[in-house]
């Protein structure tokens, strides 16, 4: 009997025993999830027959298995199950042996996603600069003595008759009169110096404060385009898409938006942002740098930013030589094509790991209502280097794309598909053959990957 558990990080496991389980924040919800990122009516486990799926219910924080969001898809041991930002393990016991994300299990569990980077610390608040000294008090100046006439002779007094002057005595020279009190030159120079330093002291205020309203002026376009890449890093691609500009929007759509990131893994998965130019010129603001990925990759890329009330919004992407508007064909005729985003291995203990990520375009769409709906199947058939076919790694049905676009043509699909190969498998080159079949439209598209196991 195949029973379903959802393993909190915290608290005691959710056992599921209903064909249908919704899971949402509003109260009635069989598995209540009271965390303002879920939704009131967020997904819905369904069972059926002996497998359980998750449909997401149209939220606003999205549905995610092992960090990629889904909108109905299969669940397996050991993946992780997001709904908004709370995450569940789950666990399910009497289940086969077969991933239907496309991972043939051979006994090896997940790798854990690698950690996101620590944020970069806001710069430095601003200090005034400080306050001018007040010059020194100079003491006031002696004030000149007060003149206090003498009083009249008394009456009967005879002044004393001085004897006349010799000649030679009237013919000297006058004494020099006395020097007149005032401010030393030296008490003028002084004041002159001080004046000076004043005036020094508020041209460097002015100046630091003007290179501070710069250098901050500068920081925010670079703030709102770290801000954008850390929400694209987190998969809450809605609110990253809603700081484009509406004048930007109008060009890429959501889906073209999600294609660009699953394309460019160091603009999806970014670890790091540099830019060494910024450049503001009135409302616009262009930044020139270099993006890496978490898988080691770098891309050169640049931002044109435009100004929006107090803000910035960003209104154009270019990350290695392309744009978010290019990233889908415009097709949806039928005619499919599959495009490889990368092989990647990596050693598990005992055993090798396989990924192979592809993205599908050109198949058709069905109109159901305001929207149209996606229903694609992935079949995988591996061939040893004996060229026979290995039944434990061929499967068809592997995986299943069931969602909605609002786009009638240039939608795309993303597979990703994981196998665990045998510790003893045979040395030499691998054939992996990913069969994507179109459910709608009746088309399908192939893509043949080369492994060497050494």
């Amino acid at each position: 009997m195949v029973g379903l558990r959802l393993i909190p990080p915290i608290g005691s496991p959710i056992l599921i025993n209903q064909d249908v389980s919704v899971v949402g924040r509003e109260p009635g919800c069989e598995i209540h999830v009271n965390d303002g990122s879920v939704s009131r009516r967020h997904a819905r486990i369904e069972r059926r027959g002996a497998a359980y799926f998750v449909v997401d219910e149209g939220s606003a924080n999205g549905t995610f298995l092992d960090s990629q969001r889904v909108a109905d898809a299969l669940l397996r041991p050991g993946q992780e199950v997001r709904f908004g930002a709370v995450p569940f393990r789950v666990e399910i016991t009497g289940a086969a042996g077969f991933e239907s994300d496309g991972t043939i299990l051979g006994g090896m569990p997940m790798a854990a996603p690698p950690p996101l980077p620590r944020p970069v610390a806001p710069p430095p608040a601003y200090a005034p600069p400080p306050a001018a000294v007040a010059p020194p008090a100079y003491p006031a100046a002696p004030r000149p003595p007060t003149y206090t006439p003498s009083a009249p002779p008394p009456p009967g007094h005879v002044p004393a008759v001085r004897p006349p002057r010799p000649a030679a005595a009237a013919d000297a020279p006058a004494p020099a009169a006395a020097p007149r009190s005032g401010r030393s030159v030296w008490f003028w120079l002084g004041m002159g110096c001080l004046a000076l330093l004043l005036l020094g002291g508020l041209l460097a205020g002015g100046v630091g404060f003007c290179v501070y309203r710069g250098v901050k002026t500068l920081q925010a376009p670079a703030a709102e385009v770290k801000a954008h890449l850390a929400e694209v890093r987190g998969g809450n691609l809605d609110a990253a898409y809603a700081r484009l500009a509406p004048v930007y929007q109008a060009e890429v759509s959501k889906e073209e938006f999600q294609a660009f990131g699953a394309k460019h893994a160091t603009f999806g998965q970014n670890a790091d942002s540099s830019f060494s130019s910024i450049q503001i010129q009135n409302d616009t603001a262009t930044l020139g740098g270099s993006l890496k990925g978490l898988d080691g990759g770098s891309e050169a890329a640049s931002f044109t930013l435009v100004k929006a009330g107090a803000g910035w919004k960003i209104s154009d992407i270019e990350v290695g030589g392309e744009r978010p508007q290019n990233a889908i064909p415009d097709t949806g005729s039928g005619a499919m094509s599959i495009e490889p985003l990368g092989v990647q291995k990596r050693r598990e203990g005992g055993t090798l790991r396989v990924t192979i990520r592809i993205q599908v375009t050109g198949f058709k769409v069905r109109p159901e209502g305001s929207v149209y709906a996606i229903d694609l199947a992935e079949d995988v058939e591996t061939i040893g280097p004996d060229g026979i076919v290995i039944e434990g790694l061929s499967r068809p049905d592997v995986e299943r794309f069931a969602g909605n676009t609002s786009l009638p043509t240039g939608a795309f699909a993303s597979f990703t598909t994981n196998l665990t190969m045998d510790p003893n498998s045979v040395p030499g080159a691998y054939t992996v053959k990913l069969t994507v079949r179109d459910l709608v439209g009746g088309g399908q598209a192939s893509h043949t990957a080369s492994i060497d196991v050494p």
